[in-house]
């Protein structure tokens, strides 16, 4: 009796105490050909982890999505000491030989590079359909419409995987024929699609359905985009008697154009639907088309990320008015009085205002801070502008010292207030340029120049080591440049610095200075001169700027030979300058401009030795 107690107890004591989850062995077994490291590199169940359910059941997927093995199950023991995890595989058999029969057209090699297996590899049917398809997509590409790829049967029963290629004749495309298109013309759309009739020696003309497939829905979306909602299009072939040569029809029904009915707001609470309406291009009676569309659902987010509402959403949705429905009063004296219809519903999701916290500026090791404040058009404590913001950015990227600008805001524990964090990473600012040419009116002539964007006039080094940093003389946002043209019959030397901004104000400031030689036939011509230029950046997007000029041109002759009127401009000449100019930028980008307009408007009037503008 007491030695029943007593080992009752014992059981009871075991079963109270916790299981030891932590992992103590991780075993494979059924493995004939991998060995275990190459099982276990699949599995992240280590020695020493915890033990989860979850971890282990990934691993198991991990081992069968990898396709060497026909099934994988993960066992378990707890021990006194730990878990013991046991993965029973049972690998697939491997491809003991592989071979592409009966091509022509490709070498071997050639195929067995587009196949995505290999002799060893596991004999899986999955991968060998692909590979099928491989050779197949291959030949087709070349225009081998007619190809046909099998597997032999019998050699894949001993694990061999044998292709066998019959190619057909190559067909080539005579004609591209475009049936019942009136909206867009024959060339237009032959400039849209890829698919092209043969023209020696530039186009091909293979025939290839991939990508005849590909213009069929692209030629459905040009026609969709341009208000054509119910268009549909498809394709026929004509081919030879013997399939050397086919005509390629597309057929396109065009269907009606759609029109705008009704423009309809939901969701909007901070701007009336009026106001909205107003700003949009898409309105009642005009055709609908996915770019305005693009522009209009653009327009909506700039009007509420202008003031503030930068996570407003707007959702566009194109409701089509039943052809049963009465034609509204508007639209009876349209299209024979039958017009396709469409209303229109921007659906809005408003959110939060938000106003700008602090402006944080990072990645800048070089240029001054400053630099990048004086191209932000947005402030802390102003509405958070999304335009503004974008304005700056492109306005930093003109500069061009940095390889990419982002601008982000991020929430603070304030309500309603964002920090901007402007992160930029510097690019390389200097150019250094050596050319050498020749010319039948300037003679040989070189060319040496080294220009620096981000210069800086004052960023003196204090000593030697302090000169070989890459901050010397540099970061100021500063344009210096430097060039040599030597030559035989011309020569040209100048130095050119420029300041955008002068004491952090929208003036700027420009000096240079230059040597110019020419020899001519019969008088040899120097000038010497300096220039000097006052700016002033106007918030309009106008510019205006003052120069000067001082020149010493010097002309000496040789009178054996020059005609009299160059024997009288001789000598010595002193000439002073100063031109006034207007400038308007309206263009998207100084260096890549894609739209807008520049206009400018110059005048320079000239005295001393001669009087001239």
């Amino acid at each position: 009796m007491g030695l029943a107690i007593v080992t009752c107890l014992s059981l009871c004591t075991l079963q109270a105490q916790p299981l030891n989850k932590t992992v103590v062995k991780v075993l494979v077994k059924g493995n004939e050909r991998l060995s275990v490291n190459a099982v276990l590199s699949y599995v992240k169940t280590r020695v020493g982890s915890t033990y989860e359910e979850q971890v282990v059941k990934a691993d198991r997927d991990r081992l069968m999505t990898s396709g060497r093995f026909e099934s994988v199950v993960a066992k378990r023991k707890y021990t006194p000491n730990g878990v013991v995890v046991t993965f029973v595989v049972t690998e697939r058999p491997v491809i003991a030989r592989l071979a592409i029969l009966g091509g022509k057209k490709f070498s071997e090699d050639d195929l067995m590079a587009a196949l995505a297996l290999a002799q060893g590899d596991p004999l899986n049917r999955a991968s060998i359909e692909a590979g099928k398809q491989a050779i197949l997509t291959k030949y087709h590409g070349e225009g081998y419409h007619f190809a046909k790829v099998t597997v032999d049967p019998e050699a894949l029963a001993k694990r061999e995987v044998i292709y066998r290629i019959v190619e057909g004749p190559r067909t080539i495309i005579k004609k591209v024929i475009f049936d019942g298109n009136h909206y867009f013309n024959k060339l237009s759309l032959m400039m849209k699609t890829s698919t092209k009739a043969k023209f020696w020696p530039f186009i091909k003309g293979e025939l290839n359905t991939e990508k005849i497939q590909r213009d069929v829905t692209l030629i459905r979306n040009t026609y969709v985009a341009e208000g054509f909602l119910d268009a549909e299009v498809g394709r026929e072939f004509d081919f030879s008697d013997d399939k050397t040569k086919v005509k390629v029809r597309f057929i396109i029904k065009e269907g009606p154009r759609y029109r705008i009915n009704n423009v309809i707001f939901k969701g909007n609470t901070v701007f009336a639907t009026d106001e909205l309406v107003n700003r949009l291009n898409l309105k009642q009676g005009t055709f609908f088309t996915q770019e305005v569309l693009r522009r209009d659902v653009k327009v909506l987010e700039h009007a509420y990320g202008e003031i503030g509402y930068i996570e407003a959403v707007i959702r566009a949705e194109k409701r089509f008015v039943t052809p049963n429905a009465p034609v509204p009063a508007w639209a009876r004296d349209v299209d024979g009085g039958k017009p396709a219809l469409i209303n229109m519903v921007f659906t809005i999701t408003e959110h939060d205002q938000y106003r700008i916290g602090a402006i944080r500026i990072i990645g800048n090791s070089i240029t001054q801070e400053r630099v990048i404040r004086r191209e932000c058009r947005f402030f802390p404590e102003q509405l958070l502008n999304t335009v503004a913001v974008e304005g700056s950015k492109n306005r930093l990227k003109q500069l061009r010292l940095f390889e990419n600008i982002t601008i982000t805001p991020i929430g603070t524990k304030k309500n309603n207030i964002k920090d901007v964090v402007i992160e930029v990473k510097e690019g390389r600012t200097a150019e250094f340029l050596v050319g050498v040419g020749v010319s039948s009116n300037s003679g040989l002539m070189g060319t040496v120049s080294f220009t620096q964007r981000n210069f800086d006039i004052l960023a003196f080094p204090k000593s030697f080591k302090h000169f070989l940093k890459p901050q010397t003389f540099k970061g100021a946002g500063q344009t210096l440049s430097v060039s040599a043209e030597p030559g035989t019959e011309m020569m040209r030397f100048s130095i050119n610095w420029f300041t955008p901004y002068i004491f952090d104000q929208p003036y700027s400031v420009g000096a240079k200075t230059y040597l110019f030689t020419r020899g001519y036939t019969h008088y040899d011509e120097t000038r010497l001169g300096a220039q000097m230029s006052l700016g002033h950046r106007f918030k309009n997007r106008w510019y205006g700027e003052l120069a000067t000029r001082f020149e010493n041109i010097q002309i000496d002759v040789n009178e054996d030979r020059a005609a009299q009127e160059i024997i009288d401009d001789g000598g010595m000449h002193n000439l002073i300058g100063l031109r006034g100019s207007l400038i308007r930028d309206r263009t998207d980008s100084r260096w890549l401009p894609s739209t807008g307009d520049r206009f400018q408007f110059s005048y320079e009037q000239v005295v001393g030795t001669d009087t001239f503008g």
